[in-house]
Parts: structure tokens; sequence; C-alpha cells
């Protein structure tokens, strides 16, 4: 489905009933091995929205020694969509098509103290 016609093109409409993929790979504390992958199949709502939302728990009570790293591909089952990303560039969560990666870190580095 698309708006009216502009010159040659359509522009796009957001689309309810379409399957939004999420693979999401956890690797293991402190090291690149793959501890887990899961796949979330979401479907988009009346506005063409699909949300996918993860939080990972502190796995070592220590600071500096619990760095664990979530990477989420993201894609749809149909080809001529175009995926856009609700997080704009350099924001957390941000990804650029259909396909993309999203990594997301999670360390236990130390807070540092703001006064006001």
């Amino acid at each position: 489905m698309s708006a009216a016609a502009v010159g040659a093109s359509y522009a796009a409409v957001a689309q309810a009933g379409n399957v939004v993929t999420f693979i999401h790979t956890i690797e293991a504390v402190a090291a690149d091995t793959v501890e887990s992958v899961t796949t979330t199949k979401v479907t988009t709502d009346a506005n063409g929205t699909a949300t996918y939302t993860f939080t990972d728990a502190d796995p070592l009570a220590a600071t500096g020694t619990g760095d664990t790293t979530h990477s989420i591909v993201v894609s749809d089952a149909d080809g001529t969509t175009t995926l856009t990303s609700a997080a704009a560039a350099g924001y957390a969560g941000h990804f650029i098509t259909t396909g993309s990666t999203v990594e997301v870190d999670f360390t236990d580095d130390a807070a540092g103290l703001t006064r006001r």
C-alpha cells in the first residue's frame, strides 16, 4: 500500500500485519563466544510498528567484570518493504536498513560522580 503518486514514485505508508524478525545473539560474559541465539517474529500494528525490547541482568557484582554483548539483526520477509529505525542515527537502537545489526554492550564500568 502507498500514498498518492509523486512524480514516478509513491510515498511509503505504514502497513499493519507485516512480520518483522529479530535475531538476538548474546555473547558470554567477558568473552566473544556465542552463549545463545533466539529468533522472535513480531507482527506490525495498525501504525506499522513492530517493537522488540530486552534487558541484561548484571552477571557479576564486581565493577568492570560483567561485559556482555548483544547483537540484534532486524529483517522482514517482504523484500519490497523498507524497515526504518525509530532511533535516530548515532543513538542507541538505531539500524539503517533491513538486515542491519544493532549491537548493545552492557558493561560494569564505574559510574562517574556528577556534582551540581
